[in-house]
């Protein structure tokens, strides 16, 4: 399945479903696709999704997925389908998508991709084009045409300025490296 038919996969099980489960919607993707489990990642040929069920949006607590599962299989698209009460967002979650790595990423390097991505760590927009559904295509592109090594320096460097500046504000908070 590619990322086109999963998007309509997807947003066809939302449409018929508006109150089911991230269960519910991972049975249905993957008797759909190819896609099968690892770990909290639905992995395909042609793409990655990862359903992130939670109350509210922006709920800064729950990683979405670890960094270096997106970076392992940044080659393909990976779709992120954040659930809440209010609704459904899909966003697309490569290394060009993301702006740091929040959770658990105080020793992040680029030869040590630990640490896990939030929702809010995720780009609204690339280049002016926002990260919907509908512009999924343009911004595929543009990823595919991006530098993996670039894309990764400028996620450890937008990381390790967030853990300066905070160390900054409260040194007392620091923790150690």
């Amino acid at each position: 399945m590619n990322l086109a038919e999963l998007v309509d996969c997807i947003l066809q099980w939302r449409d018929a479903t508006p109150n089911g489960s991230k269960r519910r919607l991972a049975d249905t993707v993957i008797a759909k696709s190819d896609l099968q489990l690892d770990k909290a990642l639905l992995v395909g040929s042609q793409c990655v999704l990862r359903i992130s069920q939670m109350q509210e949006s922006g709920n800064e607590s729950i990683a979405l997925a670890a960094f270096h599962k997106i970076c392992d299989y940044d080659d393909k698209p990976v779709l992120v389908c954040l659930m809440t009460s209010r609704g459904m967002r899909l966003l697309l979650a490569n290394t060009t998508f993301l702006e740091k790595v929040s959770e658990r990423s105080y020793k992040l390097a680029a030869d040590n991709l630990v640490g896990g991505v939030l929702e809010s760590d995720l780009l609204s927009a690339v280049n002016g084009v926002a990260n919907l559904p509908a512009n999924f295509e343009a911004l595929w592109a543009t990823h595919a045409a991006s530098d993996r090594t670039a894309n990764i320096q400028r996620i450890v460097t937008s990381t390790q300025e967030m853990h300066a500046r905070a160390a900054a504000a409260n040194p007392d908070s620091v923790k150690g490296r």
